[in-house]
């Protein structure tokens, strides 16, 4: 059935794309950019670290020979089943990895939600990444707009990350290509592989081909129907473009994924895994001009700057990185622990890195405070009291000598009988004035020296130091008082982490209010420029890069004088090249032959009299199958 199955694939590869082609134009490349994560196969799911699934004769892969401890890929080397449906429909683009969510019914290959968690982001203890650049070329696709990817041997990392295991080759991998396009209204994508192959556009599910099996094709078609998708009334659920075993909706796959026309930005997100021997194909084709929405400064698509970063961080006690789009050092102190205890300040020791507490330095400078510190609020600056006890003096203090007590000319001391009693806020004191003595009273000076409390003397209490109140009936702003700068009022934040709302508090009463995300207005899109926003950069452009066979992109009409752009669709549809297709036609007429004569024998008749043609692949009956099960078509090469 194996057999009979890749026969139909590849004749539906076929139908879709062999023809004869005489377009002549000068063929460029494209870079594909993705990520690679090498993982290390359990045998079962009891599995806890890796190397169980050593191939005999291959070297100790570097979870066995590095100390460090690695955790194996329960879901790899392990079942063989298709398994549509096994992700959802929306893409979670909110977390920092763009990644598919996992479906919660019972899946026939995944049984592991928390490792497919990091099956497409980083983890230093599941996988290992590479930067992954696949080239694809529009030579021999009769259409200049049309790109193709071939590899019937997609095994890029071959003794790299974790190693080789079977048939000395590094199976086991996932690999993620985050793009954007934009959308011109005829575009195609196909593509032929195994195992697993997730396509999102526009964050939702396009392509479904999920499970581990053969190489199996899919098709989308993204033609923008006439008159717009309003006249559709989409599926509820919704629905992918193409899925696995299932009939393709009626319904334009550009209206399923929410497109809204040509001439604006949208993403693509391809995710694939390599999850079981003894084959790794990759194959696919499309129109679509995909790009990186933008690169870091070390060269990576949507990198995050670190993989060529030089930056050093001056001691233990600081961290240092480079930013995203430029080799800007970013330095930031080490986060050490707080402590309750206010007057407690964390320190870092620059010699080992070791956290600790210091005592807070609460000397404001003022030699005219007395500095304490409070375990609960901290520090307190309180003014000295520079009363001397002389009526006939003045006393008044200075910030950098202290309390200053200058003598009154003139002045003796009155009888509280003469001028009457003094209290806590005011002294009388007896002063000549034009040659007579006469009582004059002197008001207590009453500060703490901070800013938020009212300062004031109460008869029989003396100075008290009331808080002042900084409520300015706004619910939108926090209301606190520093002791220097007094009342300070500071607009709440409402920012969602994302560069493409504008942020803005509205108040509903005195006390409530609702915080609104307004989507930032993009400029107009064309074909050949379109906008679009990255939730941490903002609003960016794409240019559209035609084909350099092309004359140049026109705003209205997209890439101009493509040669080929107006072959059928059947031409469009794939490209793949004329030696591809000698290739399948020659592998067709062997399955064919097989499957007529039932067994390896068939195979070497063909083998015989195959002649010069060169594309056809070793035989596959010779080697064991190296997924669950016996080959039936495998006999010991001494029968």
């Amino acid at each position: 059935m194996k057999s009979l199955s890749v026969v139909v694939i590849l004749a539906y590869w076929i139908s879709v794309g062999f023809s004869d082609c005489n377009v002549q134009y000068t063929a460029d490349t494209r870079n594909i950019s993705g990520v690679l994560r090498d993982v290390f196969p359990c045998s079962d799911s009891t599995s806890t670290v890796c190397g169980s699934q050593l191939n005999a004769g291959q070297p100790s892969p570097i979870c066995v020979t590095n100390p460090k401890q690695w955790i194996c890929a329960h879901d790899f080397e392990r079942d063989n089943a298709n398994d549509p449906g096994a992700v959802q429909y929306y893409l979670n683009a909110t977390a920092q990895w763009r990644m598919p969510n996992l479906s919660t019914r019972k899946l026939n290959t995944i049984h592991d939600a928390a490792m497919f968690s990091y099956w497409y982001r980083d983890n230093d203890q599941f996988n290992i990444p590479f930067n992954l650049n696949l080239v694809v070329s529009n030579a021999e696709t009769c259409n200049s707009l049309v790109y193709q990817y071939t590899n019937l041997e997609f095994f890029p990392i071959n003794g790299q990350g974790f190693g080789n295991m079977y048939q000395s080759k590094n199976f086991a991998f996932t690999l993620v290509s985050n793009l954007r396009f934009t959308y011109q209204g005829n575009e195609h994508f196909n593509f032929l592989g195994d195992d697993d192959l997730w396509v999102f556009i526009n964050d939702r599910l396009a392509m479904d081909l999920g499970g581990v099996h053969s190489a199996t094709g899919g098709s989308l078609d993204l033609t923008w129907p006439d008159g717009g998708c309003d006249k559709y009334k989409l599926p509820d659920p919704p629905v992918a473009c193409y899925t696995l075993g299932s009939t393709p909706p009626t319904i334009p796959c550009a209206c399923l994924l929410g497109l809204t026309g040509p001439g604006n930005s949208y993403t693509f997100d391809l995710y694939y895994n390599e999850r079981h021997t003894s084959k790794s194909t990759l194959q696919f084709s499309t129109s679509l001009f995909l790009q990186c929405a933008y690169y870091d400064h070390c060269g990576v698509c949507i990198g995050n700057g670190q993989s060529c970063c030089t930056c050093k961080a001056p001691d233990l006690c600081h961290t240092a990185k480079c930013d995203v789009l430029t080799p800007t050092c970013i330095y930031a102190p080490k986060e050490c622990p707080t402590s309750n205890n206010k007057c407690l300040l964390p320190t870092c020791n620059t010699a080992n890195g070791n956290c600790g507490f210091a005592n807070l330095d609460c000397d404001d400078q003022n030699a005219c405070t007395t500095d304490t510190c409070d375990s609960t609020i901290g520090c307190l600056h309180p003014l000295k009291s520079c009363d001397d006890g002389n009526k006939c003096t003045t006393d008044s203090c200075d910030k950098t000598s202290g309390c200053i007590n200058t003598q009154i000319p003139n002045c003796s001391a009155c009888s509280d009988d003469t001028c009457g009693q003094s209290n806590e806020c005011f002294t009388y004191q007896c002063s000549k004035i034009s040659g007579v003595q006469q009582c004059t009273t002197h008001n207590t000076t009453c500060s703490d020296g901070n800013a938020c409390t009212n300062d004031l003397c109460v008869v029989g209490k003396g100075c008290t130091y009331p808080n002042i109140t900084c409520d300015d009936n706004n619910p939108c702003t926090i209301d606190s008082c520093d002791s220097v700068l007094g009342c300070q009022h500071t607009n709440i934040t409402c920012d969602d982490d994302n560069a493409c709302t504008i942020d803005t508090c509205i108040p509903l009463n005195k006390e409530a209010y609702n915080c609104s995300y307004t989507q930032r207005q993009l400029p107009a899109s064309n074909k050949c420029v379109a906008y679009f926003c990255d939730p941490a950069y903002g609003v960016l452009n794409q240019t559209t890069v035609c084909p350099s066979a092309c004359t140049g992109c026109d705003p209205a009409n997209g890439c101009t004088a493509c040669p080929g752009a107006y072959t059928t669709l059947e031409k469009v549809a794939t490209g793949i090249g004329a030696g591809v297709i000698a290739g399948i036609v020659v592998a067709i007429v062997v399955a064919l032959v097989i499957a007529s004569l039932g067994s390896k024998k068939a195979y070497d008749v063909y083998r015989k009299h195959k002649g010069s043609i060169q594309q056809a692949n070793n035989n596959p009956l010779y080697q064991e199958d190296g997924r669950k099960g016996d080959n039936p078509f495998f006999e010991d090469a001494a029968k």
